[in-house]
């Protein structure tokens, strides 16, 4: 995994060429009455993650790189299949490709001035520093994990979320807007349902265009939906008038941590208030995210805890790294390793007795390295101990969390 971290495809250019070729211009984006700033200014400055474009995510895309923002990064696993015509709103030329890289290509085109990158996997799958420089977060997945992943990711980060969904039988759509101003701010999972949540233990997915979920992961069972491609549409329309509401602080009623529901048979909507579940079983930690002062890999784990002022960390997590604990060789002979390894690695070096060669034991691979191992290697350095090519360190306690990054180079500012 720690391989497909960070590793964005930026799109350069677009397919457009000519005077006809069309051009979004923030000098065409009008104001809005009441609105104290300007519209262009104001997403000339933002930055998007767009997570899943079928046929609600590439409709929001597509209507945010109409806004000319500052960047957009789309993240989706999944191909277009030949039913995905039916719903999304795609040609029948982008059956068969990768749904993120054919968003993003289209959201270049639309607006050139903006910084348009793709991710063909999960968002898990993402470091959180990269995620980090981001300032909000529009999710329209098919699928609870992806729900409480992305949620997860956003409460961790601080980052606004916008969930759009649709119940095609009944013609209801759900907007549903998560601030993440702090840790007592609800997430996706405090709303699962207890239906829901033996859902998200099978995995079932739910695709808008009826056709089998991911190949990412086979166990996923499908569920599937065949959503009709207007009540798709209003989804992401409702989502993103939401947001811009937010954004740019328009209306008297509340736009985040509320969900809005759309009912098609009756034509009836109604906002409801989100809060918090105390029962929640996921983790309400917000993150603090720094810079190191040097590489990371150059730190030891007690100087980023100084750094942060993190009095007494719980547990460490170095990156794609793990505390390999003790080994076993070939032959049978146990002893210590302690020292940091990649997750996929299966060798650790070789047997102090016969020199064959010493595999990792599971039960003694750690990714997060508990206060015992900090004690006793705390003060080293993490290229001596094995972990090379730190991306980012994550210092956790009983109430925050310290993520470091490394120190951003200048031509990494932009």
């Amino acid at each position: 995994m720690s391989r497909l971290r960070n590793k964005l495809v930026e799109v350069t250019g677009d397919s457009l060429s000519g005077q006809l070729a069309p051009r979004v211009s923030r000098a065409f984006l009008r104001p809005f009455l009441g609105a104290g700033q300007s519209l262009a200014a104001v997403f000339a400055a933002l930055r998007f993650v767009v997570v899943a474009a079928g046929a609600v995510g590439r409709v929001m895309a597509e209507d945010l790189a109409r806004l000319a923002p500052a960047e957009l990064l789309i993240v989706d696993p999944k191909s277009y299949h030949p039913d995905s015509i039916v719903t999304q709103p795609i040609r029948p030329s982008e059956i068969g490709g990768a749904k993120a890289e054919l968003t993003a290509r289209a959201c270049k085109e639309i607006s050139p001035a903006t910084r348009v990158s793709y991710f063909t996997g999960l968002i898990q799958e993402l470091s959180l520093p990269t995620l980090a420089r981001f300032d909000r977060v529009v999710l329209s997945s098919d699928n609870l994990l992806a729900e409480l992943e992305t949620g997860q990711i956003c409460t961790r980060l601080g980052l606004p979320l916008d969930h759009a969904s649709v119940h095609p039988e009944t013609m209801v759509v759900h907007v549903r807007s998560f601030s993440n101003e702090n840790g007592d701010s609800p997430c996706p999972a405090c709303q699962f349902s207890a239906q829901e949540r033996e859902l998200l233990n099978r995995e079932v997915e739910f695709p808008c265009d009826g056709m089998p979920g991911g190949t990412v992961r086979p166990e996923v069972t499908s569920a599937p939906t065949a959503s009709n491609p207007s009540l798709c549409g209003l989804a992401a329309k409702l989502a993103m008038t939401g947001l811009l509401r937010d954004t740019m602080g328009l209306g008297a009623t509340p736009t985040r941590d509320c969900m809005l529901e759309y009912c098609g048979f009756t034509q009836h909507s109604v906002v409801n208030d989100l809060r918090r579940n105390p029962d929640c079983p996921c983790e309400h930690l917000r993150y603090t995210v720094m810079p190191a002062s040097r590489p990371l890999e150059r730190c030891s784990l007690g100087e980023l805890a100084g750094l942060g002022g993190l009095a007494d960390p719980l547990d460490f997590t170095v990156g794609d790294w793990c505390w390999a604990e003790r080994g076993l060789c070939t032959r049978g002979h146990d002893q210590v390793v302690g020292r940091f390894v990649r997750a996929e690695q299966e060798l650790v070096g070789a047997c102090s007795r016969c020199g064959e060669p010493l595999g990792r034991q599971r039960f003694f691979l750690h990714q997060r390295l508990s206060i015992p191992c900090f004690e006793t290697m705390g003060h080293r350095p993490l290229h001596e101990l094995g972990a090379k090519e730190v991306e980012w360190v994550l210092a956790r306690g009983e109430e925050a969390g310290l993520l470091f990054h490394n120190p951003v180079r200048e031509h990494e500012q932009s």
